[in-house]
């Protein structure tokens, strides 16, 4: 906790620095940095609101590097207070962002790159609905989670084919 708290002096005095200059990104930067401290200190409202500041600024300036942190923390602020509902909402945000980004990258090697960080996020959805489907059988919490990667893994697909040029029409 005593890091915690050390980082969040720290960002504090970063982001009046970069409130100072108006440096946009780095106040939606310092913000998620902020909300992921509140978020290891059990502080999840002033987490939740910094997350939210960092959103608001990271849709304004179109940054999704910081969107998808952002909503991944709030998902993890939300699943922690036991709303798994808005946290199911938050880690599909924070996914969508992910997919978006990486369908945009070029080279697979750079693709594998990206999202090799971002695993964290699809493990916590996957843990949180089989937290949530505890009282249903095991086949159907299967089943779910079974969509679930079999979702993102078409996503996959569909962009190979659609970086090959293939014409599947034909």
């Amino acid at each position: 906790k005593k890091n915690f708290n050390t980082a969040l002096n720290n960002y504090d005095i970063a982001l009046k620095k970069a409130i100072e200059i108006k440096y946009i990104e780095l106040i939606s930067l310092l913000n998620n940095n902020i909300g992921n401290a509140n978020l290891g200190l059990g502080r999840y409202l002033r987490a939740i609101d910094s997350f939210n500041k960092a959103i608001d600024l990271a849709t304004r300036i179109n940054s999704r590097k910081i969107l998808w942190e952002a909503y991944f923390g709030l998902g993890q602020c939300y699943e922690r207070k036991g709303e798994n509902l808005k946290a199911v909402q938050y880690y599909n945000k924070s996914i969508e962002v992910i997919d978006k980004v990486r369908s945009q990258i070029y080279l697979d090697t750079f693709k594998t790159g990206y999202v090799r960080n971002k695993a964290k996020v699809y493990e916590s959805l996957i843990n949180l609905i089989w937290k949530m489907d505890k009282g249903e059988d095991q086949k159907s919490q299967e089943d779910r989670i079974f969509l679930f990667i079999e979702k993102a893994k078409a996503r996959a697909f569909l962009e190979c084919l659609v970086e090959s040029k293939i014409d599947i029409q034909n």
